[in-house]
C-alpha cells in the first residue's frame, strides 16, 4: 500500500533490483554529488548522498565509490533522481551512513523537479530531518565518536553572506562530451548573489 510521498518516489523505479546474499537494497532519492576524486584503488569517484526512502523514516545515505562518468549514459543519473541498488557495507569507511554500491545493478525511478523554485516535493522529502543537526553537532561528535558517529545532516544555516566558486587547479577536462564543455568558465573565481532559500 502506498501511504506518502516517499513511498510513492520509492515505487518509481523502472525495475527491481536483484538480491544478493550479503548486499542490502538500497532506495534513495540523491540530494548530493560531489567533486570526483581520483585514486588508484577506485579511478575517478565521486561521494553520492541522498535519503533513503527505503527505510520507516528518512535517513541519509552514503554511497562510495561511484564511478559516475563510467556509467552508460542512460544510467547517469541526476540529483534529486530516485535510485535502487544493491550495497554493503564498507572495509575502510565505518561511518554509519557509508556503504560500497554494486553500480552493476543500479535501476532509476523518477526526477524529483524544482517545482518552479518552491522546492515543494523535495522538501517532502527532507523536511523531517531538516535542522536535526548542527555544523558544531556534528562536528563534535566525530571528535568524541569517530567514526560511530553522525556524518551527515541538512543543516539550516544562521547566515549565509557570501559564495565564492574558484577554479580547482587539478582539474581535467573530460573532452568533448565532458562537464567542461557544458559551458562554465574555470578561468576565474565566479560570485554568486544571496537568495531567499525555500523553507
Amino acid at each position: 500500500m502506498i501511504r506518502g510521498p516517499r513511498d510513492v518516489l520509492a515505487a518509481s523505479v523502472h525495475a527491481p533490483v536483484q538480491d544478493r546474499a550479503g548486499w542490502e537494497t538500497i532506495t534513495a532519492l540523491v540530494t548530493v554529488k560531489a567533486y570526483p576524486a581520483i585514486s588508484r584503488k577506485s579511478g575517478e569517484s565521486v561521494c553520492v548522498a541522498g535519503v533513503r526512502l527505503d527505510t520507516l523514516r528518512p535517513e541519509w545515505v552514503r554511497l562510495f565509490p561511484v564511478g559516475f562518468r563510467a556509467l552508460p549514459p542512460d544510467q547517469q543519473f541526476k540529483k534529486y533522481q530516485v535510485v535502487s541498488l544493491r550495497a554493503k557495507r564498507g572495509n575502510s569507511d565505518r561511518r554509519q551512513e557509508s556503504f560500497q554500491p554494486d553500480l552493476s545493478s543500479l535501476q532509476l525511478g523518477t526526477t524529483v523537479d524544482a517545482d518552479h523554485g518552491s522546492w515543494r516535493r523535495r522538501w517532502q522529502v527532507v523536511e523531517e530531518i531538516a535542522g536535526e543537526t548542527t555544523t558544531c553537532e556534528l562536528a563534535e561528535a566525530a571528535k568524541a565518536d569517530g567514526q560511530d558517529a553522525p556524518s551527515l545532516g541538512l543543516v539550516k544555516p544562521v547566515d549565509v553572506t557570501d559564495l565564492v566558486v574558484r577554479e580547482n587547479p587539478d582539474y581535467k577536462p573530460a573532452g568533448p562530451s565532458g562537464w567542461a564543455g557544458s559551458g562554465h568558465s574555470c578561468g576565474r573565481p565566479h560570485r554568486y548573489p544571496r537568495r531567499r532559500c525555500p523553507g
